[in-house]
């Protein structure tokens, strides 16, 4: 197969991203003026320019874009007379630089060490993801021994913290001084923050020294130039409905770091090397962008100084059909 969801798409986005993001760019222009209404188109093969060629083939591929999409709208003011409306936003942040890696090897041999197997994730059986090499990493395991699995992995080399969900809300692992432990709870009242044996996400600055509770915009809007943007609210999506399985356990990695198996690494190796990196609750891997231009109420929920990913397409779920190119439609 060579669809969006085969083995030879998702490697062709990294083996031959160079061709595949510029066909894209010009695939994108030539759907925008066909479809005649609202539609949404994801480019897959920039991904891939960002891991193996760096920030200024990225940043090439996106003026690239940007031109294209500027080319549509007036074509298509040309034919209808109306100039269309467009959101063009990424779906994650890049780090560049060179990494070092955890070998997914490592994160088995620990939990097996531990008294864990790979195997069902029930009772001590736990999986954990072959998701390439990225800045985080995932367990799949029994749900009662998720705190002592996230213990162990925030245990392991670069890895920044470690988090699984406890009642109510989560329960957050990194080694600092020595091992901190912090409870980020949300009830009807909102968040609130108990640190155990510490603050591994340094919540506390922001939140302040009294136990009130914060409201959920409220933590957005305070983090959202920490060092850990958004991250109870992320951690908390991604160990429940963020994905159709979500893992038990969720690790991010350090700056300077990525998670991954020997296959992922070799086969990073033959393209080039690894330039390029995202999926950690750091920062710079997590923030993207959204520009818009046009004029609509569908727009005003982004003219704010930040927004979350799914702000940027909720006003438009009811009204769009999906595209893809070189990589899974959106």
């Amino acid at each position: 197969r060579t669809g969006p969801d085969s083995a030879l798409s998702h490697f062709a986005v990294y083996a031959l991203r160079g061709k595949l993001a510029w066909s894209g760019i010009r695939w994108i222009g030539r759907r925008f003026l066909a479809e005649g209404g609202p539609w949404l188109g994801y480019l897959a093969a920039t991904d891939g320019v960002a891991h193996f060629d760096g920030c200024d083939a990225l940043l090439e591929a996106f003026v690239d874009i940007c031109a294209q999409v500027v080319l549509a709208r007036q074509s298509y003011e040309r034919a209808h007379g109306v100039v269309p409306r467009v959101v063009l936003c990424s779906d994650h942040g890049f780090a560049f630089g060179d990494f070092e890696v955890l070998a997914e090897d490592l994160v088995l041999e620990r939990l097996r060490l531990a008294g864990f197997r790979v195997g069902p994730p029930r009772g001590l059986g736990f999986r954990v993801a072959p998701m390439g090499t990225v800045g985080c990493g995932a367990v799949w395991c029994d749900a009662a021994a998720a705190s002592d699995v996230a213990e162990l992995v925030a245990e392991l080399p670069g890895v920044d913290v470690a988090a699984c969900l406890i009642p109510g809300g989560l329960r957050v692992f990194g080694v600092r001084e020595g091992m901190e432990v912090s409870n980020v709870r949300r009830d009807a009242a909102g968040w609130h923050l108990q640190e155990v044996t510490g603050d591994p996400l340094g919540l506390r600055p922001g939140w302040g020294e009294g136990g009130d509770a914060l409201s959920d915009a409220q933590v957005f809007d305070r983090t959202r130039e920490h060092r850990y943007p958004d991250a109870p609210h992320r951690l908390l999506s991604g160990l429940t409905d963020l994905v159709h399985n979500p893992a038990q356990v969720l690790f991010s990695m350090e700056a300077g770091w990525n998670v991954g198996p020997v296959k992922s690494r070799v086969a990073a190796a033959a393209m080039g090397g690894l330039v390029g990196t995202h999926g950690a609750l750091l920062a710079e891997q997590s923030l993207g962008f959204v520009a818009t231009a046009g004029e609509g109420e569908d727009l005003t929920a982004l003219q704010r100084p930040a927004v979350r990913i799914g702000d940027v397409f909720r006003p438009f779920a009811d009204l769009v059909r999906a595209g893809a190119r070189g990589g899974d439609a959106v």
